[in-house]
């Protein structure tokens, strides 16, 4: 996917829950290499969904739902003068 006009695209990742997931950004965390602050980051930002709806990271995943993220881009490094 790529961002309108930035020409920076986001990172698209798909789970899906096994019976003993534990919370949501502890079973993000796991299975996507990120710190546990940087999943319920995601979490509270709206970049992740449960099968197709929202939760909070302390949320417990049932086995086999489909939990989507959608890892955004870095901000823009970008200097500007003043």
């Amino acid at each position: 996917m790529t961002d309108a006009g930035a020409g920076r695209s986001s990172a698209h990742h798909e789970l899906v829950a096994t019976a003993s997931a534990p919370r949501l950004d502890l079973f993000i965390a796991a299975g996507l290499d990120v710190s546990r602050t940087q999943a319920a980051t995601l979490i509270a930002n709206g970049h992740v969904r449960v099968d197709g709806r929202a939760e909070r990271a302390s949320y417990r995943p049932n086995a086999g739902e489909r939990i989507v993220v959608e890892i955004p881009p870095p901000a823009s490094g970008a200097v500007t003068p003043e």
